[in-house]
């Protein structure tokens, strides 16, 4: 249901170009290149974009009446239905900033706007990258920082830098399992999102924070044993492998990445 993606039978969706209204204004986005528009609009800032499942009477000058006291709101898009023009019960609201689409989902999920009895289910919506699917660890997606960090840092001192913007779940820097040396690069994990959003904005730009992908997770079944069927990328021992594959990559880009700078240097 949260896919980002939007609904090609959707008036105005993005599969189809078709014009939208932003900050009051109709915009064509036919004939824009598909690749800019991706980063533009989905990804800039990540994690900006609300994805809302609302009641079909909500209007746009409801949505922009109600969210704007969290931030800058620079585009509402309520989905309607190509052939009726009527509402879906589906809204999309981008913000300028990651931290003021945070505090908006978390100030405003299961809360009803003006005198519309449905409460609104609030998430943050997906990139075209991420697909539709939804991890079981989904919510860590938000939370987790990946930081580059310097060799000789400690995890106290890494804690103190990050923990002026929120409440920190825990501080992690990964060390080589032979030598206990630090790899030059780390996670921090908060409790809420917007805590997150604010150290991802706000931190030392030395650190090169992103939002890290969430852990592999086990899926244990049987008294803690899956068996894994044909085609199917999780193990006999339980690992999703596609998501282990998917997080070690990402690993291995940054210890490139510091690997190069480290040589620069």
């Amino acid at each position: 249901m949260a896919d980002s993606r939007g609904d090609s039978s959707s008036t105005g969706s993005y599969r189809s170009g078709g014009s939208r209204r932003t900050n009051g204004d109709m915009r064509d986005y036919s004939g824009m290149d598909p690749r800019y528009h991706k980063e533009a609009k989905y990804s800039d800032p990540p994690n900006s974009r609300l994805f809302i499942v609302c009641g079909k009477s909500i209007t746009e000058d409801d949505f922009r009446e109600a969210f704007s006291k969290y931030g800058t709101v620079s585009e509402v898009w309520v989905v309607k239905d190509r052939a009726t023009g009527e509402p879906k019960g589906v809204t999309y609201i981008k913000f300028n900033k990651t931290s003021e689409a945070a505090l908006a989902m978390e100030e405003m999920n299961g809360r009803c706007i003006g005198n519309h009895p449905r409460p609104l289910k609030v998430l943050i919506a997906h990139s075209r990258e991420q697909g539709s699917r939804r991890e079981q660890n989904e919510e860590e997606r938000l939370l987790r920082l990946f930081v580059v960090v310097p060799r000789a840092m400690t995890e106290s001192e890494l804690r103190e830098h990050f923990i002026t913007f929120g409440d920190i779940d825990y501080v992690s820097i990964v060390k080589d399992r032979t030598t206990k040396e630090s790899k030059g690069f780390g996670y921090v994990k908060y409790h809420r999102m917007s805590h997150a959003a604010k150290a991802y904005e706000n931190c030392d730009r030395s650190f090169k924070p992103m939002f890290a992908d969430p852990k592999p997770v086990r899926d244990m079944r049987n008294d803690g044993m899956m068996l894994s069927g044909p085609g199917s990328s999780v193990s006999s021992s339980g690992f999703d492998m596609a998501a282990y594959s998917k997080y070690r990559t990402q690993v291995l880009k940054w210890v490139l990445l510091v690997t190069r700078q480290s040589v620069s240097i």
